[in-house]
């Protein structure tokens, strides 16, 4: 996305990614032309599960995943309001 702004996250905060249930590095990443996900016709995806952890707050960590139909799951998310549209 040539446009989208750069977001840079705190030092202490660590982003770990794992793609079909493999850790994943982009800085050791040498050919990055290569696919690392792929999105199917029949709408499913390549897993991903992405932990956000904060060396600030000791044991903080939180998962936000895309299902192999393409959903995309916070599981540590709080439960939505009662009666809330869309969860929200």
């Amino acid at each position: 996305m040539p446009n989208a702004p750069t977001v840079t996250l705190p030092p202490t905060v660590q982003l770990t990614v794992e793609i079909n249930e493999m850790l994943w590095d982009y800085e050791s990443q040498v050919d990055r032309t290569t696919p690392v996900t792929a999105y199917y016709p029949s709408g499913e995806i390549t897993p991903i599960v992405i932990e956000i952890t904060d060396r600030r707050i000791p044991g903080f960590s939180q998962h936000i995943e895309v299902d192999e139909t393409g959903q995309l799951v916070w599981r540590e998310a709080p439960e939505p309001p009662e009666g809330a549209k869309n969860g929200f």
